[in-house]
């Protein structure tokens, strides 16, 4: 308004409408060069700061760029002709007798282009904080969600590298798994090919024995020993695990989990035991035991057939169960059994469910990229739904002191300007559901495994705005409403 009446008296100084709309571009070209000035240096200073919430390396050289440069050009020319020529060129068209006198009413396609421009940035802030909601869901889901193992209070070691020879390396291991056993903090001990969450893929071609030869399926293989089962919790759903007590386990017999069972062509649990399976690049074995199936990587990928063969001695990770929440003792007392089997190699260790979790550490970073360009819009948005409060505040200030003569109350006048802020959101809402139900539904189809998406992310979404937005602009509503009628109705 002060800028109307200065472009008014301008006007009748004899100003032409040439002049004051290159004055406006040229004060919007300042302030626009100011901005990516500024801009230009919080991005040098936030740079290692987003390298860490994304897992990118860049660098200041990247913003060097000349590409770089001719970006800001265009950004500085585009944001200079949006933010100067349209106001420059509104404002100058008004007559300058009206503008002195302060009869300067604002145009129904003015007041469209304000209430649009707020309603656009809310869209995208119901959308971004709805999105940000569906992507913890779903990381949340994942991290919770059943892998068919238990990986908690599980500790892994990689196999030594320093070790004897032969029947020595057996005897060394033994007496690895024999001294842990001792410890009431222990509960089993197991020695196995891969663990889960290792990207190393061991695959093998499998059949019946009896089926023909293009009737072969593709599954993993992995080596266990008899603490495999109890170490992981893994639950028999026909036959048997190896055991000691079956000396011919570690040449002869499989387990293999129920999907290979059924890819196999067996109707259930219970008619894979016995049976005869062929490897044809392996050799043959027959079923002792068929196990629920697991995830061996994360729940991004579908479940695979697994097929276990015995191996006492040659496997690559150990996986201890810890029974109790004295961490440091009972790392003391593996490191103690470690340095005593296996002297001169280091003790590196790590927790499974820890290391099975580094699987999801993308889709944790993009949460937080999600959440934090929520954030910056709603930043935005409010700033915009600030500025708009103000004019309108101004533009009704009589409205509202007759309104308060005739015995309106403070909470109906706040309710009265608050109800165009309210309808602004419901709208950017109904706008904002079924654009990021579209994109989400798109992104979340990239998991095996997925959450659903729900009514209840945009409901929240909607009620943080709309609770942020009231919170913007109580300041100017509440003004208002406990301003002096008698100043309301002598305000021009």
């Amino acid at each position: 308004m002060e800028r109307a009446k200065e472009v008014g008296v301008r006007k009748v100084m004899g100003a032409e409408q040439r002049q004051l709309i290159r004055q406006f571009i040229t004060e919007a070209a300042c302030v626009n060069l100011a901005a990516l000035l500024l801009a230009y240096a919080l991005v040098g200073i936030a740079l290692p700061g987003l390298n860490t919430l994304s897992g990118l390396s860049l660098n200041v050289g990247y913003i060097l760029q000349s590409w770089f440069f001719a970006l800001l050009l265009g950004l500085w020319i585009t944001g200079t002709l949006l933010s100067g020529f349209y106001p420059a060129l509104v404002l100058s068209s008004f007559k300058p007798l009206s503008i002195v006198k302060g009869k300067l009413k604002s145009s129904s396609g003015g007041n469209l282009l304000r209430k649009s421009l707020v309603m656009f940035q809310f869209t995208a802030s119901v959308g971004l904080i709805a999105g940000t909601l569906i992507v913890f869901k779903q990381i949340n889901f994942m991290l919770k969600g059943d892998i068919g193992m238990n990986i908690d209070q599980v500790l892994v070691i990689e196999r030594p590298g320093i070790r004897q020879q032969g029947e020595q390396y057996g005897d060394a291991i033994q007496l690895f798994r024999n001294t842990l056993k001792e410890s009431s903090s222990i509960t089993s001990v197991s020695l196995s090919g891969t663990i889960p969450g290792k990207l190393r893929e061991f695959k093998v071609t499998a059949k019946r024995y009896d089926a023909p030869a293009d009737e072969k399926i593709i599954a993993r293989i992995n080596s266990m020993d008899y603490g495999f089962i109890d170490v992981f919790k893994m639950k028999l759903l026909a036959g048997r695990v190896f055991s000691e007590d079956f000396v011919a386990d570690q040449d002869t017999s499989a387990v293999i989990t129920a999907s290979a069972a059924r890819s196999l062509g067996f109707a259930t649990p219970e008619e894979a035991i016995g049976q005869t399976i062929t490897l044809p690049d392996f050799t043959n074995f027959i079923v002792m035991g068929v196990v629920n199936d697991y995830h061996q990587v994360s729940l991004k990928s579908p479940l695979e057939p697994t097929i276990f063969y015995c191996d006492l001695y040659g496997g690559e990770f150990y996986s201890i169960r810890i029974a109790t929440s004295d961490m440091a003792s009972t790392l003391s007392t593996v490191k103690t059994a470690w340095d005593k089997a296996f002297p001169g190699n280091p003790f590196d260790y790590f927790f499974l469910d820890d290391y099975f979790n580094e699987q999801y550490k993308n889709e944790q970073r993009f949460g937080l990229l999600f959440s934090t360009f929520a954030i910056l819009a709603v930043v935005i948005g409010c700033i915009g739904l600030l500025g708009l409060s103000s004019y309108t505040a101004v533009q009704r200030t009589k409205e509202i002191g007759i309104r308060k003569v005739l015995g309106s109350t403070n909470t109906g006048i706040i309710t009265l300007l608050s109800r165009e802020y309210v309808m602004l959101i419901g709208i950017a809402t109904l706008i904002a559901i079924p654009l990021i139900y579209l994109i989400m539904s798109q992104w979340i189809q990239n998991f095996t495994y997925h959450t659903e998406i729900g009514i209840l992310e945009f409901i929240v979404a909607g009620g943080a705005v709309l609770f942020v937005a009231l919170l913007t602009v109580s300041f100017q509503t509440l003004r208002a409403a406990r301003a002096n009628p008698v100043n309301s109705l002598r305000y021009e």
